[in-house]
């Protein structure tokens, strides 16, 4: 979040046509502060304008603030210029809000200012008359007006009030728009939607966390790194919106309690931000999936309610309770059943039903599937959209191949290599005007035993001794010293693989030797994990290291025991687990990879 450089009064001259933002405010000087000068403004720039309003500041109100500062407001108003009208007068005349006739009204308000001679249209709208069944309806509507409104001479400015408004909430209207304003301690602050401003940042940070789009590019076209660049910031934009959205509702609360709910979700948002780095990883290398056995059944609705969240699809389930085990890696899974469900949505732009059937299979020659005979989870997802017309049926899981406007062509091609190396597949039949079903098929095991589910939240386990950390980044070091004070532990931290070593052996040499090593996997220009291990087995045949990566599905994170590591956490971890895999290492336990986006739909330790 950035503070504008210029006053209100400043900036708001600097906004051009096109510009479809929004504001919160808390009180009736807040819609004046922003109001007053943005009309003031459009005035002066000979735009035609429509100020729309709703409590706290009804007509007279609106009409005195701007009299306040525009002297000639009556010519203004006996000219035809600016309209001031209550919002049940606009939005709701007909007794419902019908979004597609109010962004009609909108257009036809813009064509005809501009016949008239107006540069163009500045309008504004308080949605404090909202109601939440209305709630949708307004979110897709301005959703039209982000999409449509570069075509039209025209600024939108929409209101919001803060009063009882939850963080998803905020996050559709952030979304939604190409910035906010919003005030804290008499300062007016900017929250910007980073779609844009981030198709170059995120291909950059996507080349640091995995090194993959280069070797994704290099059979491709060049013109290809745009479209993948375009869809990381897209999604990445979402996770920062949700992140900065909880953030700046966590600094306006004076309630610590609400303050921490707004910090537990941008906890959440941060995880699926991380799935999208491992989306990625999958996809562009033959690291094998870090898998556990599991029901599914909770996992498949769990996805598809949340990839459909704010669509007008609805999903239904056909999900027994005596499914087969499977052995999976739960993010990918996730992942793929997400996929799914978002190109089910997409195929039906004016809403439908999403069923989702699973079942036990067993498969055999008589099937005709390139599957091995078995046992298998049978997942269908079927929609009632437009359907794929047979010619590109088989193409459809091909990296690229794409029938969408702004499609990518990497979600499916990601999920057909997730099934894939799992050892099974994902197939898809459909019909033009009737729908598409995709039926994926997951190697199941009918006679293991359940996994149980843990009865209690995990809680921070304390411990004492002394810790080495090993990462080329100062903000992790600081980060994870921070988190191993607070489990009670003593640490020293380390640039590179060759630093820690000298670290280790002087420790050793004084009787106080380290009691864990945590390591990076990669340290550019650097000693990093897999060498560094190496020679310290060599000094110490005992020392106890766990390997941290953000490339959790890189072989030595998956068989890390093979390597000589003691354990293994993912990047980005957390305190609570991060405790645990200490806990495990020091007391000798076998451990397990541990994954912090596994976390997404757990609260964390207060």
């Amino acid at each position: 979040m950035e503070k504008h450089r210029k006053t209100w009064s400043d900036f708001v001259n600097d906004i051009s046509l096109g510009a479809h933002f929004c504001m919160f405010y808390q009180t009736k000087d807040d819609l004046v502060d922003i109001l007053a000068p943005y009309f003031k403004a459009g005035l002066e720039n000979n735009e035609r304008c429509i100020w729309i309003t709703s409590k706290p500041l009804k007509t007279r109100d609106a009409k005195a603030s701007l009299k306040a500062v525009v002297r000639n407001l009556d010519d203004h108003i006996r000219q035809g210029q600016i309209e001031i009208l209550d919002a049940d007068q606009w939005y709701t005349s007909s007794g419902e809000f019908e979004p597609d006739r109010i962004l009609q009204k909108w257009i036809e308000k813009e064509k005809q200012a501009i016949k008239d001679g107006f540069t163009g249209l500045r309008v504004t709208g308080n949605t404090s008359w909202l109601g939440k069944r209305d709630w949708r309806a307004v979110t897709g509507y301005e959703a039209r007006i982000n999409e449509t409104i570069d075509n039209y001479r025209m600024i939108v400015l929409c209101s919001y009030s803060l009063d009882g408004r939850e963080a998803p909430e905020v996050i559709d209207i952030v979304s939604n728009h190409q910035f906010a304003l919003i005030r804290r301690e008499g300062v007016w602050e900017s929250i910007e939607n980073f779609e844009r401003k981030w198709v170059k940042a995120a291909s950059q940070y996507s080349h640091k966390i995995a090194g993959t789009i280069e070797e994704l590019m290099a059979t491709q076209r060049s013109e290809s790194m745009d479209i993948l660049a375009a869809r990381i910031a897209h999604d990445f934009n979402n996770n920062l919106t949700a992140i900065l959205g909880n953030v700046s509702l966590a600094r306006i609360y004076n309630d610590p309690d609400k303050s921490f709910e707004k910090l537990v979700a941008a906890e959440r948002e941060v995880m699926q931000a991380k799935e999208l780095a491992r989306q990625l990883l999958i996809f562009s290398r033959n690291d094998k999936p870090v898998k556990k056995t599991v029901h599914v059944g909770e996992l498949l609705e769990d996805s598809a309610t949340f990839a459909s969240r704010g669509s007008n699809a609805k999903c239904e389930f056909s999900i027994p309770q005596d499914l087969w085990l499977v052995e999976i890696d739960e993010g990918q899974i996730r992942q793929v059943i997400g996929n799914v469900i978002i190109n089910a949505d997409q195929a039906m732009p004016r809403g439908g039903i999403i069923r989702l059937h699973a079942e036990n299979v067993t498969i055999g020659a008589e099937n005709a599937l390139p599957l091995k005979d078995g046992a298998y989870i049978k997942v269908s997802v079927e929609d009632q959209g437009i359907g794929i017309p047979e010619k590109n049926l088989k193409d459809i899981f091909k990296l690229y191949f794409t029938t969408k406007q702004k499609g990518s062509g990497l979600g499916l091609a990601t999920s057909y290599s997730i099934i894939k190396k799992h050892g099974g597949i994902i197939k898809v039949e459909s019909q033009v005007g009737v729908g598409t079903t995709f039926h994926i098929y997951l190697p199941a095991y009918p006679g293991r035993a359940p996994v149980k589910k843990p009865g209690a939240e995990k809680k921070l386990i304390t411990g004492v001794g002394r810790i080495l950390v090993m990462d080329d980044e100062k903000y992790i070091r600081d980060l994870a010293s921070e988190m191993l004070n607070a489990m009670g532990y003593k640490v020293t931290t380390a640039i590179d693989g060759a630093e820690a070593i000298e670290v280790y052996q002087e420790a050793m040499h004084s009787g106080q030797p380290y009691d864990v090593v945590i390591i990076d996997l990669t340290v550019p220009g650097g000693m990093g994990g897999k060498e560094t291990i190496q020679k310290l087995k060599v000094i110490d045949p005992e020392a106890r290291v766990i390997i941290s990566s953000g490339y959790s599905s890189a072989p030595i994170m998956t068989d890390f025991e093979k390597y000589g590591f003691r354990g293994a956490i993912a990047k980005p971890y957390e305190a609570i687990e991060f405790s645990s895999v200490l806990h495990e290492v020091i007391a000798g336990k076998k451990n397990q990879l541990y994954d912090a986006s596994a976390l997404s739909h757990r609260e964390p330790l207060r």
